[in-house]
């Protein structure tokens, strides 16, 4: 498993609010056919990484503006995900 910051890295959600908000708007299908192709991500690891966020935001740990922005940065991924 990859670590906090090269997730970030793979999965292109910016530092802090600001670069989280900026990820989810500029989302594309071509972005995360990136992901798949080049880093070999799952429609299961994206699951996996929403739910533990999801966990963090239900609870109230530190810095839960950003990971609330992860969960819905990661749902977009699989709201999007190639059929």
């Amino acid at each position: 498993m990859v670590n906090n910051d090269e997730l970030g890295i793979i999965l292109g959600w910016g530092r802090g609010a600001e670069g989280a908000q900026k990820a989810i708007t500029e989302l594309t299908p071509e972005k995360i056919g990136t992901m798949i192709r080049t880093h070999k991500m799952t429609k299961a690891e994206i699951i996996q990484t929403r739910d533990f966020y999801q966990d963090k935001v239900d609870g109230g740990k530190k810095a839960v503006g950003v990971a609330d922005l992860r969960v819905q940065y990661m749902q977009k991924i699989f709201d999007m995900w190639p059929k």
